[in-house]
């Protein structure tokens, strides 16, 4: 099966981990200028039609982050900046939901420990579904 999708900007690993979240296989797929080729071997017809409205609703989202190691003293941070669609966006720091407001796009969040991470702060989008799969990760030493 073959879509286009004008400003598409997702991957196509993103892609087949979003066939993960709704099949709980990966979707062979290739990606380029927004025309999304999808491997039709392992998915029934109303799988790609479900497929096809998640991937025609997605929103464009980056994170980035400034400094990846961060000091555990509560006062040194990381600031973590996301770029979407809309308004606002739903975050997931550690599990704990957290909404960012955008500007133009663009919103931040600060990111402080006050004691040494053993698994690093990982933030993402809350709705992969929507968002798609990136991710950043801070340590706190």
């Amino acid at each position: 099966m073959e879509m286009f999708i004008p400003g598409f900007t997702q991957n196509a690993g993103d892609i087949a981990a979003w066939g993960e979240l709704l099949f709980g296989f990966r979707v062979d797929c290739a990606v380029g200028s927004g025309h999304i080729a999808i491997s039709e071997h392992n998915l029934t017809e109303a799988q790609l039609v479900q497929l096809e409205a998640v991937l025609r609703n997605a929103k464009p989202f980056a994170l980035s982050v400034d400094k990846a190691t961060i000091r555990a003293d509560g006062e040194d941070y990381a600031t973590v900046t996301v770029e979407s669609a809309g308004e606002t966006v739903v975050l997931s720091v550690r599990g704990q939901d957290v909404e960012v407001a955008l500007q133009d796009g663009v919103g931040t969040l600060e990111i402080a420990a006050t004691a040494p991470t053993v698994e690093p702060i990982v933030v993402q989008a809350k709705d992969q579904l929507v968002y798609g799969f990136a991710q950043i990760e801070v340590k706190a030493i």
